[in-house]
């Protein structure tokens, strides 16, 4: 029996490798500030998803005058099917941001 998990792990994790082997049968969701790069993943995924949003919470909106950058809620839903996606097949799933 395959066993599904979603390990949320830093940056640097992925670039090096330091986090689980997820097998064969995995996705890489990559999220990054907008403007900067990915890194690239020492180990292999069969499916990889990149998206580009700030860390931030709704109180920041006010704060800083907008929320370009912020999470959108396309890029929520984009997420949710993508998780949904890997449970209905059985995948892991390592998160970085």
């Amino acid at each position: 029996m395959t066993i599904r998990w979603i390990e949320n792990v830093s940056w640097d994790a992925v670039k090096n490798g330091w986090h689980s082997d997820m097998g064969d049968n995995s996705m890489l969701i990559q999220i990054a500030d907008p403007a900067t790069f990915f890194p690239q993943p020492m180990k292999t995924f069969k499916e990889v998803h990149q998206f580009e949003f700030l860390d931030a919470e709704d109180t920041d909106i006010e704060r800083w005058g907008g929320d370009e950058g912020f999470i959108t809620d396309d890029q929520a839903f984009d997420l949710v099917a993508l998780l949904a996606h890997a449970m209905e097949n059985r995948m892991n799933v390592v998160v970085h941001c």
